[in-house]
């Protein structure tokens, strides 16, 4: 079960809701791309005022649903056009191998994406993982491996522009 606390710590540190360790990097990477498209300038000096937050609630020992918030900055602070978003999700351990969840994300000047993953213990402190985003119909899939307090994982996104891309994590829990 610690793989399930980790995943509440990470949402709890404000990293948004998201299917599975291995589709993590989409969001980042599709930040950097609207950062980047902002009428195609090229690498200026540029300052960015903003924040985000979020909450989980856990109904029972094995339902959490969250929210998280990201730059909800009033325009007239803005000078740029990173998106505000918001995304509601929610999470089930099916049973002690098998753990699902599911969001939504709404971003401003964007169609709302559904993101959708599971992950199942194959063997004691080994997971495999897969997911499904929406947007640009990306498939995710990795694995993880946990010894003790430390977690490596190892997962790939397809994508219709960016191809295959990969990602590799060495995560360690702190009491």
């Amino acid at each position: 079960m610690l793989i399930r606390n980790q995943w509440q710590v990470l949402r709890l540190r404000f990293h948004g809701l998201w299917p599975g360790r291995c589709c993590n990097r989409y969001r980042e990477t599709r930040r950097r791309q609207l950062r980047q498209d902002d009428h195609h300038r090229e690498y200026d000096n540029s300052q960015h005022i903003t924040f985000e937050t979020g909450i989980i609630v856990s109904p029972s020992d094995n339902i959490r649903i969250g929210f998280h918030l990201f730059n909800p900055v009033p325009n007239s602070l803005r000078k740029n056009n990173q998106p505000v978003s918001l995304a509601v999700g929610a999470s089930i351990n099916l049973s002690k191998a098998l753990y699902a969840e599911s969001d939504v994300e709404m971003s401003s000047g964007s169609d709302p994406t559904l993101r959708t993953g599971f992950e199942y213990e194959v063997l004691k402190n080994l997971m495999l993982r897969a997911g499904f985003i929406t947007r640009n119909n990306s498939f995710c899939f990795g694995t993880g491996y946990r010894v003790g307090g430390v977690t490596l994982d190892i997962g790939f996104t397809t994508h219709e522009i960016l191809g295959v891309t990969s990602v590799a994590s060495l995560i360690f829990r702190i009491h």
